[in-house]
């Protein structure tokens, strides 16, 4: 049910961000926090590493769409 599916992706992306952030968040503050700012957070993660692969492409030569 979509009710579950939510809740696995929430708690997905806790886990996520915990293990990211190599403990700079733990699971409790995460919980505590609104889904927008765990939305926020998780966005953040893959533009930091959209922008990572993007400049080690260049180092090598690799061209970026």
């Amino acid at each position: 049910d979509e009710m579950t599916a939510n809740a696995k992706l929430f708690r997905k992306e806790i886990y996520d961000i915990v293990i990211y952030s190599e403990g700079a968040f733990t699971i409790k503050e995460l919980y505590q926090l609104p889904m927008y700012q765990i939305t926020e957070i998780v966005n953040s993660f893959t533009e930091k590493n959209k922008r990572e692969k993007e400049a080690m492409d260049a180092q090598s030569g690799k061209k970026t769409f």
